[in-house]
């Protein structure tokens, strides 16, 4: 019997059973059946996939093994225009209609409104397909199956009306504004459910720290330690994959939207309180690795640099290690050291520098660093005291500043093992987080934001400063007195007064 014969009942039926046996091919059905507007709201054109987006999103989500689906969290993180609602709507109505035999499918945000535009989507390519829309019965928050047995509908972002609920899929658009974790624990999956599964479409946020949603998620899917967690994210110049995002129209978007922002949503790089950042680097300078030392250099010590801060009270001591010998500079080693005493943590660096062959290294030389500094130089390390003041935190600051926008030094973007992956979330999250505070007297301070550290930074500043150090002349105003001094006498007017800082 074709399906112009059958009832809707029976053809909604026979679909999610061939779907789910597998004899259906899923993308040909939307790409016949899920319909974009046309040129006004008459004319209807089925969506055509790009490959990115059969390979990459759509078949990750689809595809099953022995009837389970390899991931149950999917992050997607691309640029703003490339077609995220249309995908996320185009993934709604497949768990709506192919995929559990019971669905309930939510659309999930920081709002309502917010969630509402996915539905809203979804809602307007069932009303606009003839094999769609007999399926289904449409109100103003909520899609039903003509057979009773599944519900799409969108949620409020407040979580206390979400528990309880047995969601077979949930799709977050923009999670960099979820507010709190409440509704994504409200949703979480439910083992009653054979491949619940959580869809996310999203561009970079603002608070790029432990305890963001966002954030958290989007470290745990680079560090890769979730084997449930399929991760799609792509920045800088790989950020616009969709065919439309044309070069003319991100000269545009440049020239019309503040620099953080234009970064945040068109190159998908994470920002934090925008205009405050000290830091931009760019995406090229996330192309490092962690390294071993090098081995054959005739001359040991010659390819290295290190950088230690020192712990205070409530921070941490951090060690960062620079390979200088080759252009650009990389940061090949870093970590921050246990809570412990000074005599145990000098033991801990005595191991890791001379592991790079003891190369010269700059410490902190405030508090308590000049004795830790002659216990370092009675193991025989090569250390060097710097000591922080406004101005020569303010210089070395500035040094990495200028080193990662003419691309200088290359950070690691992943590491070999949990506590390395580890490392560089917590650089990431220092460097994002990193802030100048304008003074009464009109100087500036530089310091880690309300509730970071900034140990790992000044560790990576000071071994980055002993890289590329280059003496520096002494700066010399001269004043003239002119051919008398102020009050007249001919002795003074024999010198040119100098103020050397």
């Amino acid at each position: 019997m074709s399906t112009t014969q059958m009832t809707a009942l029976e053809v909604l039926r026979t679909l999610s059973a061939t779907a789910r046996a597998g004899r259906l091919n899923i993308l040909n059905f939307l790409e016949r059946n899920f319909m974009l507007e046309g040129s006004n709201f008459l004319v209807k054109k089925p969506i055509r996939f790009e490959p990115w987006q059969r390979d990459h999103i759509l078949k990750p989500v689809i595809e099953k093994f022995d009837g389970k689906r390899r991931w149950d969290t999917f992050l997607i993180g691309i640029a703003k225009k490339n077609g995220k609602s249309t995908l996320a709507a185009c993934i709604a109505t497949y768990a709506l209609l192919l995929d559990d035999p019971n669905p309930e499918v939510y659309s999930a945000a920081g709002d309502k409104d917010q969630a509402r535009i996915i539905f809203n989507f979804t809602k307007k390519a069932f009303e606009r397909s003839p094999g769609l829309r007999r399926l289904v019965k449409i109100f103003r928050d909520t899609i039903e199956r003509v057979d009773g047995n599944g519900i799409y509908r969108v949620l409020a972002s407040d979580s206390s009306g979400s528990h309880g609920l047995n969601p077979s899929c949930v799709i977050w658009d923009e999670l960099w504004n979820q507010p709190s974790y409440g509704l994504w624990e409200a949703l979480t999956h439910s083992p009653a459910r054979d491949n619940p599964f959580h869809f996310i479409v999203t561009y970079a946020g603002i608070q790029a720290r432990s305890g963001n949603l966002l954030w958290d998620l989007y470290s745990r899917g680079l560090r890769g330690d979730d084997p449930n967690m399929y991760t799609l994210w792509l920045t800088g110049k790989d950020a616009n994959p969709a065919s439309r995002i044309t070069r003319d129209y991100l000269d545009r978007q440049r020239r019309r939207l503040p620099e953080c922002g234009f970064r945040r949503m068109h190159l998908n790089e994470w920002r934090t309180d925008e205009a405050t950042r000290v830091f931009r680097i760019p995406q090229e300078c996330w192309q490092g690795a962690f390294e071993d030392c090098i081995r054959g250099i005739v001359y040991p010590g010659n390819a290295y640099c290190g950088g230690v801060d020192l712990a205070k009270v409530h921070d941490y001591t951090a060690v960062a290690i620079i390979r200088k010998d080759v252009k650009p500079c990389r940061l090949v080693y870093f970590c921050k050291l246990p809570h412990d005493d000074y005599t145990r943590q000098v033991e801990i660096m005595v191991a890791m520098l001379k592991r790079y062959w003891n190369p010269k290294t700059l410490v902190d030389a405030s508090g308590a660093g000049t004795v830790v500094i002659e216990l370092m130089r009675g193991h025989g390390l090569n250390v060097e005291e710097f000591k922080f003041t406004s101005e020569s935190k303010a210089r070395v600051v500035t040094n990495l500043t200028m080193g990662f926008e003419q691309r200088k030094l290359l950070l690691p973007s992943v590491g070999r093992t949990s506590d390395e992956n580890r490392a560089v979330q917590d650089l990431e999250a220092e460097l994002f987080n990193f802030q100048p505070t304008v003074l009464r007297s009109g100087s500036v301070r530089y310091e880690a934001g309300t509730g970071y550290h900034d140990d790992m930074v000044m560790a990576l500043c000071l071994a980055y400063a002993g890289a590329v150090h280059v003496p520096r002349e002494p700066f010399v105003e001269v004043i003239e007195l002119g051919s008398g001094a102020p009050d007249g006498d001919p002795f003074e007017s024999r010198f040119r007064w100098h103020r050397i800082n």
